[in-house]
């Protein structure tokens, strides 16, 4: 599976919506990404602020916009949560949701992304439709940096992707060719609808061949659940 990633260089809605998510737990730092979806509220996993191994809520949360080469101009932190999974059920997996209140309505600035909830099948029918965005651990790698002119290191610049796939369903989870790696959790994949961005899945991991190094498919948890949580119908 080759790479297709591009560095996300735009200030211009809606890539302006989505960003760096720095967590403190037990005095260790992580990273993740997430979406504005509304103007005091981030989208994002819910193992980006509950430790899956403990179900621990992480110390601090913070929400960095839009941040291209270690650059950004604002910081917001998380003041409230929602999960959908502490991670002592079975289905955690597909439940790898999380909704942040963040104490500066920074959507006012950035703006913020709708979602549509499509049919598993419309999704996987819709092949090399679909983007990508997030501040993964591994991009920008040398060869970018060194084309782009960026300086600030890996996971300082988000990569974007276009003409990605939803291939598959399983377990109630939905698998995707997306070229993610950790620090891009909680990414959204954006579908175009009638010319408007929409959020269509959260990206929340993937499996990894322990022999090679190289990813082999994502998962991604449906967006069905902002409908029950929003109370759309």
């Amino acid at each position: 599976m080759g790479d297709d990633r591009l560095p996300m260089l735009s200030n211009n809605y809606p890539w302006s919506t989505v960003g760096r998510i720095v967590g403190e737990s037990n005095s260790q730092t992580y990273t993740c990404t997430g979406t504005l979806i509304d103007e005091d509220i981030v989208l994002t996993n819910a193992h980006c602020v509950v430790d899956p191994k403990t179900g621990n809520v992480a110390d601090r949360v913070a929400f960095l916009p839009n941040v291209v080469d270690g650059r950004y101009q604002d910081r917001a932190y998380a003041v409230q949560y929602l999960a959908g999974t502490h991670f002592q059920d079975k289905n955690a997996a597909a439940n790898d949701w999380a909704v942040i209140k963040i104490d500066r309505p920074l959507g006012r600035k950035y703006g913020y992304l709708g979602w549509k909830s499509l049919a598993s099948a419309t999704l996987i029918r819709n092949e090399k439709k679909f983007y990508f965005v997030g501040y993964s651990g591994d991009y920008p790698q040398a060869e970018t940096e060194k084309f782009w002119g960026l300086t600030a290191g890996q996971g300082w610049t988000a990569g974007f992707q276009s003409g990605c796939s939803i291939v598959d369903e399983q377990s109630n989870i939905l698998l995707h060719d997306c070229d993610t790696a950790g620090g891009s959790s909680g990414g959204p994949i954006i579908a175009s609808i009638q010319g408007e961005p929409y959020i269509v899945a959260l990206n929340n991991a993937e499996i990894v061949d322990s022999s090679t190094g190289k990813g082999i498919i994502n998962f991604a948890v449906k967006i069905s659940f902002l409908d029950r949580l929003f109370g759309r119908k």
